[in-house]
């Protein structure tokens, strides 16, 4: 039995707490946590919690919260306690960074939004945009592709400049030693000098 319902002002024939329309808004943040904890985040994570331009394929988002962020970086546990909108969106949009290419098309087969054995590329498209309206554009694939490519030469880039700095700091500990030894004897007469002068 409903007890009472409150909404609206004097809309007539119109009942704001059952018909008016809202976004989902802070309610939609325990699901984004949730999604998180399945795909492997942990509740101590640090996120990021400050304005940022966040792009969905032609448009982009721009976050406000509806109070002054405490902290640029925050765990979950605090984001979901003191209600950060910055920092939700950004765990949102983030939601599969834990994951190894072979999890992440692990949950795109559960999904359904892997293409199947029998579709063509055309059929494949057109389901995952009809279906689910995700649009794959050349520029958006092209953007994805880069961004594989960077992960798979990362660990090389790494090494080689691991290795160049390595190089460098023992070329350098090789000249300054020549250079101290060289400038040591230099600095002995200078003081021999500068005594002499005094005396």
């Amino acid at each position: 039995m409903v007890r009472a319902m409150v909404g609206g002002f004097f809309d007539r024939f119109f009942n704001r707490a059952t018909d008016a329309k809202r976004q989902l808004g802070s309610i939609f943040k325990p699901l984004v946590f949730a999604a998180a904890l399945q795909l492997k985040w942990n509740t101590m994570d640090p996120l990021v919690n400050e304005h940022d331009l966040f792009r969905y394929q032609s448009t982009f988002y721009l976050p406000r919260p509806d109070h002054q962020p405490e902290s640029n970086r925050v765990s979950m546990t605090w984001a979901g306690a003191k209600s950060e909108n910055l920092a939700t969106v950004w765990l949102l949009y983030h939601l599969t960074d834990q994951l190894s290419p072979g999890e992440f098309n692990e949950v795109v087969e559960r999904l359904g939004l892997a293409r199947r054995d029998n579709e063509t590329y055309e059929q494949y498209v057109a389901r995952i945009r009809d279906t689910y309206g995700i649009m794959i554009e050349k520029e958006s694939l092209l953007e994805s592709a880069f961004e594989e490519a960077k992960k798979e030469i990362e660990s090389d880039l790494i090494s080689v400049v691991m290795k160049r700095a390595s190089n460098f700091s023992a070329a350098f500990t090789t000249t300054w030693t020549r250079v101290n030894s060289v400038c040591r004897p230099l600095r002995s007469i200078e003081s021999i000098r500068s005594i002499e002068s005094i005396v």
